[in-house]
């Protein structure tokens, strides 16, 4: 509370009002203090000591914890006046990281809390410079059944002001639309880049790619390294029909979890899970070329759909001699861990994101089209403009 001077020991906290820092097991150590005035800092903290660290608290948690012992969902914003205003209305689960940048010791405790972790900053240049901070710190420990989310508060508002001045209903709302990690970290590189350019392209894998690696192995970075590839390759793609990149890994060994290998694990290991598949019309369409396995995928929900108690050995029995048989084989002594019900979610998820990339294509196919048409109107305009510049000076 003190600190000394040339003139002796002083109020470090003066003219502040103060916030207690607790520990995780609910010890005070150390103080918190924001001005009454405009001078000097705004917030101004203990200093470290053996016992506080500021990269390894996070002011609320202790209370947020004393209503449940695991949350659901845990906000992190970043001032103590935050935490008491959203704690007010409603937001228990609240905490603050001290005025710090968010570190790694801090997103371990955080995820030890909860399953779904939201940072919540202002929309400034300095709210998007911490909320990046925080996502490079939250990447490496994003083990499978976690999640990030980002919510951004529009320019001059923060979480104080916010809920006071449109209430929680309206904050709440905001929380539920906040941006996943993998929507907030691609709109970072794709926002300011042409990706119809080849060098915008390959800065976004350069940019990206280290990012990605950060990922613990699983299903989560798969799909972000795949997303990943759709985004560096599929322009290219509609303009050449096909690339090497494309087609050279076709007939390789299975490396990696993709959402198509994972939904076709789950179908050969367990072929009752057709009837969750949905309608496999949607995969119907001009996308099958960028979109490998997408055909036996069809057939083989089709094929186990309309036999239900068929089991994994008479499967491979009954596809004797079809040629997707050794890749399904492979597939049939994958590890999916999990108790049944997991399984299942997985697969459900796995076949929604097939869905969602399909779309993708189609949607990327059409604005070729788009493109095309636009192209073809304007070399007939040029053609008009040409012939009525001959025929005037015939005239």
């Amino acid at each position: 509370m003190l600190s000394e001077g040339k003139r002796g020991s002083y109020d470090k906290f003066r003219d502040r009002v103060m916030f207690p820092i607790h520990d995780r097991r609910g010890r005070v150590i150390a103080f918190g203090g924001r001005a009454l005035a405009d001078d000097g800092p705004k917030y101004l903290n203990s200093p470290e000591t053996e016992l506080y660290h500021k990269g390894r608290e996070l002011y609320g948690l202790y209370l947020a914890r004393q209503r449940s012992g695991r949350l659901d969902r845990i906000i992190v914003v970043e001032g103590y006046m935050d935490v008491v205003a959203l704690a007010q209305y409603g937001f228990r689960n609240t905490v603050a990281t001290s005025g710090t940048a968010t570190t790694a010791i801090q997103v371990e405790i955080l995820f030890r809390a909860a399953d779904t972790v939201v940072f919540c900053f202002d929309g400034d240049k300095a709210g998007r410079k911490a909320a990046w901070r925080a996502l490079e710190a939250t990447m490496p420990k994003l083990r499978e059944g976690l999640q990030a989310k980002f919510l951004f508060l529009p320019e001059g508002e923060d979480p104080d002001s916010m809920v006071r001045r449109h209430g929680s209903d309206e904050f709440a709302r905001l929380i539920e639309s906040a941006s996943t990690l993998s929507e907030y970290f691609f709109e970072h590189f794709t926002a300011a880049l042409d990706l119809g350019s080849l060098d915008a392209r390959a800065r976004l894998v350069e940019q990206a790619k280290p990012h990605i690696e950060s990922l613990p192995e699983g299903i989560f970075r798969d799909m972000m390294t795949e997303r990943l590839e759709t985004l560096a390759r599929h322009r290219l793609q509609r303009r050449t029909h096909a690339t090497p990149a494309a087609s050279s890994t076709r007939g390789k060994p299975v490396q990696r979890r993709t959402p198509m290998r994972i939904a076709l694990a789950h179908l050969v290991q367990n072929p009752s899970l057709a009837a969750q598949a949905g309608n496999i019309d949607d995969f119907r369409g001009p996308g099958n070329d960028e979109m490998p396995g997408v055909e036996i995928f069809r057939e083989l929900v089709d094929f186990c759909a309309q036999r239900p108690n068929i089991t994994t050995a008479q499967l491979v029995e009954l596809w004797h001699g079809h040629p997707a048989l050794g890749h399904l084989q492979k597939l049939a002594v994958w590890h999916l861990p999990g108790e049944e019900e997991q399984q299942a979610q997985e697969f459900t998820d796995a076949v929604n994101r097939m869905r969602l990339s399909w779309v993708e294509i189609l949607l990327s196919r059409v604005t070729n089209i788009i493109e095309q048409h636009e192209e073809y109107r304007a070399l007939q305009q040029r053609q008009q403009d040409l012939k009525k510049q001959l025929d005037d000076r015939q005239s």
